[in-house]
């Protein structure tokens, strides 16, 4: 498994960061030539200071600094040149707040952050970070690029607030209850969701409900797959089943026996499962 660095946040940014992650030159030594990843809420903005890293199936290759947005399919990485990168996990729905740049605008691509979010304080990061020497100076000075972000940032509205709140019930709720809680017609969640996440409801929870069974599939124990199905907000086995081979491009018991027997592709993914993102 590739020792990536895993660095949490400051306490300012903890609402919007899951962590940071940085691939040094020992991780890249150990980084497979090529992983897989699923379908994913969350956003990354990822620095690339050596090498080179490949997006096949976006068709095109990772620039100095580069965003991806909530996908909404699995998707591959191929690592060429020993890639060194630092990226930072943003939480779900925060991206946009955050970077200033619509949801919908980022789902489903890889951008060069030159050009979708040009600004002074973005040359100033890319700067710092080809100068930085250590982990510590590259997590600080993204750290620093997105502290500038946060106090520039346009606060979300009541409705986008009220609808993180609910956490993990966003995607086990069925989309009309989620309406009523937040008294909303079907039409204005529908256009909150693209506002806030990128995708319509039923989207964003067949995403959220695939990245759930997915943290249960590497977790030690090996929950039966009609249990985990349950609780992961699947109706039945075969839903569970369908929902993973669509978001994450293998069966269920395919990806337990990969996590199992530690599938190099899989090995990104499975040390970020193991620290609970």
């Amino acid at each position: 498994m590739p020792a990536l660095h895993l660095v949490d946040p400051c306490a300012a940014l903890r609402e919007h960061v899951l962590c940071y992650v940085v691939r040094d030159e020992a991780a890249a030594k150990q980084t497979p030539p090529e992983a897989q990843f699923p379908a994913h809420t969350i956003s990354v903005l990822a620095l690339l200071h050596e090498g080179r890293i490949e997006a096949p199936d976006h068709g095109r290759d990772f620039a100095e600094c580069t965003l991806l947005g909530l996908q909404p399919k699995p998707y591959r990485l191929k690592y060429v040149s020993l890639p060194q990168s630092t990226s930072v996990l943003l939480r779900a729905g925060r991206a946009g707040e955050l970077l200033g740049l619509p949801p919908a605008d980022m789902a489903g691509c890889v951008l060069d952050a030159r050009a979708a979010i040009p600004s002074l304080a973005l040359q100033v990061l890319m700067h710092r970070a080809r100068h930085a020497r250590s982990v510590q100076e590259r997590v600080g000075a993204l750290e620093a690029y997105l502290l500038n972000r946060l106090d520039r940032r346009t606060a979300l509205p009541a409705w986008a607030d009220a609808l993180l709140a609910l956490g993990p019930e966003i995607a086990r709720r069925p989309v009309a209850e989620l309406g009523e809680r937040l008294q909303l017609s079907t039409r204005q969640l529908q256009r909150c969701f693209g506002e806030l996440f990128g995708v319509p409801p039923k989207t964003y929870q067949r995403i959220a409900r695939a990245q759930t069974a997915l943290r249960g599939l590497h977790a030690p124990g090996g929950t039966p797959l009609p249990e985990l199905a349950e609780a992961c907000g699947f109706s039945d086995h075969a839903h569970l089943s369908r929902e993973l081979r669509d978001a994450a491009g293998h069966a269920p018991a395919a990806l337990r026996r990969a996590f199992e027997r530690q599938w190099p592709a899989l090995a990104p993914l499975a040390a970020l499962l193991a620290a609970n993102l």
